[in-house]
């Protein structure tokens, strides 16, 4: 063989090197893109599963800019000088009072989130009675949670309706306004068939 062909095939195995590497690269590359997009799409079905999973029974109630016109048309009311789309209200909405301490549902949740400006105090009461106080807990800083209520009376056993006011707070403790939402509380029998 002449030392050209031997130079020409030289050549054709190192372009053909080349091409080879720069195959691999951009496969590497799609490979990546298109792990990532599966992956992604795997944890967005996973989140909404569980949230699909949520609202249905005890769900958590998440009042926010986006949907407030639809629950405030229904279950969240506003009473103050805040606009009520700048606040965010978080909790689930079936409390489980069982027979074996009925004025304790250890399920209960509810948070200041994270998106609020204001610290807040929050109270529940019937429905059928609102002026009477079951609960009142501590002033919650933003951010802060309340996992389970121990209310201040006993109820008969049964299921009730009730209302959780969110007493929006200023700098001074004092309150500038209110967000209401319902919720049902489920005592004694009530709460031990819900929980079978």
């Amino acid at each position: 063989m002449s030392k050209a062909k031997v130079k020409a095939k030289i050549s054709n195995r190192n372009l053909r090197s080349d091409l080879l590497e720069r195959e691999r690269i951009v496969f590497g590359f799609v490979f990546a893109i298109v792990t990532i997009f599966a992956v992604t799409l795997i944890a967005v079905v996973i989140v909404l599963g569980v949230s699909s999973k949520k609202a249905s029974g005890d769900s958590v109630k998440i009042v926010t800019p986006l949907n407030v016109d639809a629950l405030a048309t229904s279950e969240v009311k506003s009473e103050s000088a805040i606009n009520v789309t700048d606040y965010e209200a978080v909790l689930n909405t079936n409390w489980y009072f069982n027979t074996e301490d009925n004025t304790y549902a250890s399920n209960a949740y509810v948070e200041n989130s994270r998106y609020n400006k204001c610290r807040v105090r929050f109270t529940v009461a019937l429905n059928e009675s609102p002026d009477e106080i079951l609960y009142r807990s501590k002033d919650l800083k933003v951010g802060d949670k309340v996992r389970g209520v121990k209310l201040d009376k006993k109820l008969a056993d049964g299921v009730y309706d009730a209302t959780v006011t969110y007493r929006i707070l200023d700098d001074n403790g004092n309150e500038t306004g209110n967000v209401k939402t319902g919720i049902t509380l489920y005592i004694g029998e009530a709460a031990d068939a819900k929980s079978e």
